[in-house]
């Protein structure tokens, strides 16, 4: 997920980010979190591309392009994405709506304050809902990421296998399959040619990794303590950050 903070305040960017930080790191500890920080709003117009973030937080009150009329740009080029305004006041709450805009956090805020607004935005939802797409044949596909079990190469082929047993296949070469994928944290390449979702795996042996669907995917032996060590860091990584951040704490 890419999240944009636009604030003239420095301290109120990282205070934010840090915020940010906790609470997807308490709460979806597999969601890949970027956040990219602008001092106003003409410096993130300069880089804008809509689709870009799925959230993005406008300091209400900036010098020269305000907040509402940022909202309205990002509106205008039709950015579905979740606008949140952070202000001093609630005065102008009713501007919001007509951009569309998720909730108001007045500062100073708390962290408490930022966790409950983006309870209500349904995170989970929307994460279950990311997918990559490709074309197979005539038609263009979307696949789930939580449906993906792992991706290898056949030929000019690359292909998607989902957890039901059921397989996509695309003329995308495996470069461009990967990169899709890169930027979530539950892809492992675990041989060449081969990505397995780590969300996926039930349980390995001394070769392969075994899904809970009970596909067996290889391990290449050559890197298996290699792949092995990243396997381990990962659910290392995911179960410390369930546990050291309880929701709203």
């Amino acid at each position: 997920m890419k999240i944009a903070i636009i604030d003239d305040l420095k301290m109120d960017r990282e205070k934010a980010a840090l915020f940010l930080h906790k609470y997807f790191a308490g709460n979806f500890p597999t969601i890949a979190l970027e956040i990219d920080m602008y001092e106003n709003g003409e410096t993130f117009l300069h880089s804008y591309q809509p689709g870009t973030y799925q959230i993005i937080l406008i300091d209400y009150y900036m010098d020269q392009l305000s907040g509402l009329d940022l909202a309205k740009y990002i509106r205008g080029a039709g950015d579905p994405a979740i606008l949140i305004f952070v202000t001093i006041s609630q005065d102008y709450a009713i501007a919001g709506y007509k951009v569309k805009a998720s909730g108001y956090l007045v500062k100073p805020f708390a962290y408490q304050e930022l966790a409950e607004l983006l309870s209500l935005l349904e995170i989970e939802a929307w994460h279950q809902q990311e997918y990559i797409e490709f074309v197979n044949g005539y038609r263009t596909c979307r696949v789930f990421l939580e449906d993906i079990a792992y991706c290898d190469i056949s030929g000019h082929y690359a292909q998607i296998h989902t957890l039901d047993r059921k397989m996509e296949r695309t003329r995308m070469t495996f470069h461009e399959l990967t990169l899709q994928l890169e930027s979530y944290p539950q892809f492992l390449g675990c041989y060449r040619g081969c990505i397995v979702n780590m969300d996926h795996i039930e349980n390995l042996d001394e070769f392969c990794f075994i899904l809970v669907n009970g596909e067996r995917i290889p391990i290449r032996q050559k890197e298996r303590t290699k792949i092995l060590q990243m396997y381990s860091d990962y659910i290392f990584m995911k179960t410390r950050k369930q546990n050291l951040w309880t929701p709203h704490s």
